[in-house]
């Protein structure tokens, strides 16, 4: 789900609470909360495997369906033990003119090191959790299912067409004999909804930018079946897809993945894809595999790492997918193709696995 999606995450909500100084007590339990987790990831433990997000999505399926009670569940910590996770009983529910449904949630290295001043945080070593999504009840669609899909058609062949696909496609080509030939899959994690803000405009920012970012998908796919004569199949993960989403894209050969289950379906035969997600894919993903190839954010060294106030309100060191240290780990197996023609791709780029410099991730043996 991309960071400007009309829905918004209870944690997002959750941040605006008003802060309040904790006590020299709270300061020291937090520390040392911190200073284990620290110990945790520098020791190696990876703090995402397919274990913890496959259980994680049973449960929200049950939770969705009423076959358990979202009053207490059990998630899969990276500390190895299981951690009661508890919710009111009445979490998952309509509130006014919205309904919060049950989706998985990731807590990132730096939400779980780098806690707000005024902050106590929750102390558990969970980095995949439930967590809740926002959607209005009544609120109609910006556009029908006729119109979305012509408006995604039309933006797709000016795209396919365009100078910045050909541009790219040969900034890709040189580098084609890098990477493997058994790729089969292209992966697209977060790349935004086809249905608001739109009514057939094109010219749209935002309608431009998802769009864009679905095309590349597409165009990457058609790349690679020509390149390798294999079929190489592409797959969607969006918990923001409306059902005309869902249907435009399907017509185009995607799946859309059930959930989180996208994750799990990326391997060293993949190619991902995710630009400015609501979630850090780029750490579940080093974490998991390595993929054949990326294209996202540019990964670069973070320059902040201090919360300030802004407004009256804590302003975050870091994003919603964040550049940890094992991210910068997994830059260093691939070969960087900076992306400066692709206004709706942002500061990006594309990442060729290295088979000289490239390792397996770190403790994936046992846990995925």
């Amino acid at each position: 789900m991309s960071d400007r999606d009309s829905v918004a995450s209870v944690d997002e909500r959750s941040n605006l609470e008003e802060e309040i100084p904790l006590t020299e007590e709270e300061a020291a339990s937090r520390d040392a909360f911190v200073a284990s987790v620290r110990e945790l990831y520098d020791a190696g433990t990876p703090f995402f495997t397919k274990e913890m997000i496959q259980l994680a999505q049973d449960q929200v399926d049950q939770i969705a369906e009423g076959s358990i009670s979202p009053e207490k569940v059990d998630r899969l910590g990276f500390d190895g033990k299981m951690h009661s996770q508890c919710f009111p009983p009445s979490f998952f529910t309509k509130i006014e003119d919205e309904i919060l449904f049950p989706i998985v949630g990731y807590n990132s290295f730096e939400s779980l090191t780098m806690l707000p001043p005024n902050r106590l945080g929750d102390n558990l070593f969970i980095s995949v959790r439930i967590s809740g999504l926002y959607r209005s009840i009544n609120e109609l669609p910006d556009i029908s299912q006729d119109d979305a899909r012509c408006a995604f058609d039309k933006c797709f062949d000016l795209w396919e067409q365009g100078e910045e696909w050909a541009d790219l496609k040969e900034r890709i080509r040189p580098h084609l004999s890098r990477l493997p030939v058994t790729i089969d899959k292209i992966i697209g994690f977060g790349l935004g909804v086809l249905t608001t803000e739109t009514r057939c405009n094109v010219d749209n920012e935002w309608v431009k930018r998802c769009s864009e970012q679905h095309a590349l998908m597409l165009t990457l796919a058609k790349m690679f079946r020509e390149h390798t004569g294999n079929s190489v199949k592409c797959f969607a993960q969006d918990p923001a897809y409306s059902n005309t989403c869902k249907d435009i894209l399907g017509k185009r050969g995607v799946d859309i993945v059930h959930g989180d289950t996208g994750f799990l379906l990326v391997d060293e035969n993949s190619i991902v894809l995710s630009f400015s997600p609501n979630v850090p894919v780029r750490q579940v993903i080093a974490d998991l595999t390595r993929p054949a190839m990326m294209v996202c954010n540019l990964i670069s060294k973070p320059t902040r790492t201090e919360w300030r106030r802004c407004g009256g309100v804590s302003v975050s060191p870091y994003t919603t997918d964040p550049v940890s240290p094992r991210v910068m780990a997994l830059k260093e197996g691939y070969i960087e193709l900076p992306i400066n023609t692709v206004v709706s791709l942002g500061e990006s780029a594309v990442y060729i696995r290295d088979e000289k410099t490239s390792k397996p991730p770190q403790a994936q043996g046992t846990s995925s």
